[in-house]
């Protein structure tokens, strides 16, 4: 095996931050995911507002959903969200394999 060729992975332990981030495991990746989940909400709020005109309801619809959207995106010490958590989940629960098998007693047979 070539020198190019080997995979290393750096151990970082779970205190060390690699990035910048405005608070604690709230970055610029969540920043963004936030900001784009904020301006479908603002879409969707100024449509209730239109039907409704009532301004309570899509303004927390708004504020519920930005506070929703920086808990689920912010990264705890193990460098992980709760969205990762769901999709680690989801692609363990995807790739258990049902393994059949027939019983066969080797001391009746």
């Amino acid at each position: 095996m070539r020198e190019d060729e080997t995979n290393t992975k750096l151990y970082i332990p779970s205190n060390v931050r690699t990035r910048f981030e405005f608070i604690r495991g709230f970055g610029f990746k969540e920043l963004t995911q936030t900001a784009i989940v904020l301006a479908i909400l603002l879409a969707i709020a100024f449509i209730i507002y239109g039907f409704t005109n009532n301004l309570v309801f899509p303004v927390l619809v708004v504020l519920i959903g930005t506070a929703t959207m920086v808990i689920i995106t912010a990264k705890d010490t193990n460098n992980l969200s709760v969205l990762d958590m769901i999709n680690n989940m989801l692609l363990f629960a995807n790739s258990q394999k049902n393994y059949e098998y027939k019983y066969y007693d080797t001391w009746r047979n």
